[in-house]
């Protein structure tokens, strides 16, 4: 092979490297922050769930948060396993949180939400099971979660999915899953 040719070789190279990294890097939207959280002032506790939804290309992703006490603590998880189509605005997602704790350790709560995907609402069915809790009983109630116009402005600063992913280590490092 002649060096002219090999040159070649490692340009085209390097220029496919580099197109899948900017194919990587596709920017994020932010879809909206939907919610049917609801406030006890008289206790400061919050109880409901909360999605937090953004787009590449490509994907759907995001976070899941569901409360069950006092304000500000907020146990979240990732999206998993999301499922959307288009057409039918059918969407699926399950998350994984610690929501508590046993005498033995923390929950391992798994959320499943199945259902619709609106432009201002999430409509379907939220069920969770503890995988800690060895009656392991599963809970489902219909849910209907209303997006929100408060919006931290941190979350329409994604360049890319990696600086998401970077930006959500960090969240899940204070009040992600404990397993």
């Amino acid at each position: 092979m002649s060096i002219h040719a090999i040159v070649l070789l490692i340009t085209f190279s390097a220029f496919l490297r580099a197109q899948s990294v900017e194919a990587s890097q596709a920017p994020v939207e932010f879809l909206g922050r939907f919610s049917n959280m609801v406030v006890n002032e008289a206790t400061d506790h919050e109880f409901g769930s909360e999605v937090l939804l953004w787009h590449d290309n490509s994907q759907l992703f995001g976070h899941f948060i569901h409360q069950e006490g006092a304000i500000g603590l907020e146990p979240t998880g990732v999206l998993s396993a999301v499922s959307y189509n288009p057409k039918t605005h059918f969407l699926s997602f399950k998350s994984k949180l610690t929501i508590g704790f046993h005498p033995k350790g923390p929950t391992k709560d798994v959320f499943t939400f199945t259902g619709k995907f609106e432009s201002n609402t999430l409509v379907g069915t939220l069920s969770r099971v503890d995988m800690a809790n060895p009656k392991n009983t599963r809970t489902s109630e219909e849910v209907v979660l209303k997006k929100k116009e408060e919006i931290d402005p941190a979350w329409n600063k994604f360049k890319g999915k990696k600086e998401w992913d970077v930006f959500t280590r960090e969240v899940l490092k204070k009040v992600g899953p404990k397993w």
